[in-house]
């Protein structure tokens, strides 16, 4: 494909039990081929797979202190 990008978004911020994170991440690939060749396949601007976008997000707490386990965390 002759177009491809991929825009990501990071957010962390500090809790009393821990840390919170975020992130978003878009992905885009534009129209591709499947034969390299048109005169191998006539059909190939026909068959051609469209754009697609991809939207990802995550939400994540870690370093959780649990009582009763020094020095143990949860990410």
């Amino acid at each position: 494909s002759r177009l491809t990008y991929d825009v990501a978004l990071r957010y962390a911020t500090s809790l009393p039990f821990g840390e919170l994170s975020a992130r978003l991440n878009y992905q885009f690939q534009g129209y591709r081929y499947f034969f390299a060749l048109t005169r191998n396949n006539p059909n190939n601007d026909r068959i051609r797979a469209p754009g697609q976008g991809f939207l990802n997000a995550r939400l994540s707490v870690s370093g959780i202190k649990m009582a009763g386990l020094d020095g143990l965390k949860i990410s």
